[in-house]
């Protein structure tokens, strides 16, 4: 094993045994109030965002966006061949980043989040933010690793992203496999039998 994989790996066990754990996100959701439960995530590894979050919605944000900054920390440990698979498991963010995008001009302005930032573990987020249309984004997806969503709709490029994050994932991290098809299943349940519409073709 090489030096980049043992430093991944050392730097990977520190990472979550910081983490405060089943016990802790109890203890977190126990809190009386937000304050106080920002202040208790202000003393783990969430602190990072958490400190200049004061309302419910930023809480949300600054806890999502934790695990993809130590996601970002990792790959810089890792040599070339481990960022590759951490790519997918950070596309998530990469969706998310979308689904603001398809938000109206008066949504952006409501909620005005910032893009989450990617750095190596970006698929094709600095193509997709250009698209100036629907029928655009979905023709830079294409042209990327995430291929064909096979509509336009924001329903239609977002669960064709997400079926492919799904795939990707089940491809390139086998120890993730599991959980990749897992996501599947429950991605086509809800499509199928809560919104009652069928999967995009290429999904």
């Amino acid at each position: 094993m090489s030096a980049g994989w043992v430093a991944g790996a050392v730097r990977a066990k520190a990472l979550v045994g910081r983490y405060p754990g089943a016990g802790g996100g109890r203890q977190i959701a126990a809190c009386g109030t937000l304050d106080d439960a920002l202040r208790r995530l202000a003393t783990t590894p969430y602190s990072r965002y958490v400190r200049t979050a004061v309302s419910l919605p930023e809480a949300q944000r600054a806890v999502a966006a934790t695990p993809l900054w130590h996601l970002r920390v990792l790959a810089g440990w890792l040599p070339r061949g481990g960022v590759r698979l951490l790519v997918p498991l950070a596309a998530g963010f990469e969706i998310a980043n979308v689904t603001t995008w398809l938000l109206t001009p008066d949504e952006r302005r409501a909620q005005a989040p910032q893009p989450y930032r990617l750095g190596a573990l970006e698929t094709a987020w600095r193509s997709l933010e250009h698209a100036g249309t629907p029928a655009q984004l979905r023709a830079a997806l294409a042209a990327s690793p995430w291929g064909d969503p096979g509509g336009d709709t924001p329903w239609a490029l977002i669960t064709g992203m997400r079926m492919a994050a799904a795939r990707r994932t089940a491809v390139s991290v086998p120890p993730a496999r599991r959980w990749a098809q897992g996501r599947a299943a429950l991605l086509t349940a809800r499509e199928l039998f809560v919104h009652r519409r069928p999967l995009p073709e290429p999904a």
